[in-house]
Parts: structure tokens; sequence; C-alpha cells
């Protein structure tokens, strides 16, 4: 390794180090940062692969039938699960290597990740409202839907009163987020 590579590193540690338990700002900016950081773990099971029975992949993808028009749509949110999956995936080391000044980006990121988590359950239960067996199935089945409504839930909970913590606390560049629940099979 080149000197400068190593003086570099050594002053980034100082400046974290200093910043973390000496400014009050920047000290609470890191306990925020690693509070994000924790919700966005809780968060992983949800957004997992097929692996995982209670992702959002799976339970649309338990819901494929017979019928031809329904799997069309069905197939459409699930192509749209799979693109929320991977820009999860992307934006699950971001809060782990963001710096502290910019951490209202990462609030705001994870937001839309919610959002978009939301509205592509929405859909997906429009297109299987009328359905009553495929619906059944998915509720009965503890592993898939209650126990992704349940991370759900527990997560924008606990990410709604960070960020009413973060903006009291930091200022107005931390918006405060109300999120509905899923709609109920």
């Amino acid at each position: 390794m080149s000197w400068g590579v190593i003086l570099n590193n050594i002053i980034n540690w100082l400046q974290q180090w200093i910043g973390r338990y000496i400014f009050k700002r920047t000290r609470l900016r890191h306990q925020y940062k690693e509070r994000l950081a924790e919700i966005v773990d809780g968060f992983t099971d949800a957004m997992a692969d097929r692996g995982k029975s209670c992702s959002l992949i799976s339970v649309i993808s338990e819901a494929m039938t017979d019928d031809a028009n329904k799997n069309l749509r069905i197939q459409g949110q699930l192509r749209q699960a799979q693109i929320l999956r991977k820009w999860y995936s992307e934006y699950e080391t971001i809060p782990h290597l963001l710096m502290l000044r910019y951490i209202h980006q990462s609030f705001n990121q994870f937001a839309s990740i919610l959002y978009e988590t939301h509205l592509i359950f929405s859909e997906f239960f429009q297109a299987i409202a009328n359905e009553e067996v495929i619906r059944s199935k998915l509720k009965n089945d503890t592993y898939r839907y209650p126990y992704f409504e349940k991370i759900y839930n527990r997560t924008t909970t606990d990410f709604e009163r960070l960020c009413k913590e973060a903006q009291k606390a930091l200022g107005d560049k931390f918006k405060k987020y109300e999120f509905s629940p899923l709609p109920r099979l």
C-alpha cells in the first residue's frame, strides 16, 4: 500500500472518531445512521429472493394460476418486485458507507423503497382481489404473506419513529413519513 492511502485512512478514522464523540450533531447523525442500518437489515427478509418464503417475490410468485390473463398481470408485478429487489440490494450497503452529512438522502431513498413496496403489493392485491382460492392459500401459509406483512409493518413503524426523532434533533432535511398498512387478504 502507498503511504498516501494509509495516511488518508488514518485521517478518515480520526475524523469519524472526533466527530462521533465530540460534536453533537455529528454524533446524532452517526446514531441515526446506525439505527437506519438496523431497520434496513430487518427488512432484508421481505426483499429477499425466492429462497425466503416471506419475501415479496415469493408471495407474488406463489399466486400463479392456470388463468393466462391473471398470470400476465401477476408476472408484471413479479417483474416490478424483482427490480425493486435489485434496487434494495444496491441500497442495502449505502447506510454503512454513506458520509454522515448526507444521511438524510439515505432516509429519503429507503422511504421510496418502502412506498414502492406498498405500491407493488397493492397492485398485486388488485390482480388477485376476486381470487378467493389464491387469497386463502397466501393467508393460511403463516410463513408467506402474514410474515411479510409483519416485517413490513414493523419496518414502517420503526422508520416513521426514527424519521420523527431525526427531524426534531437534526432539522428540516429529515422528513416525516407516514405509511399505509398493506391491504388485508
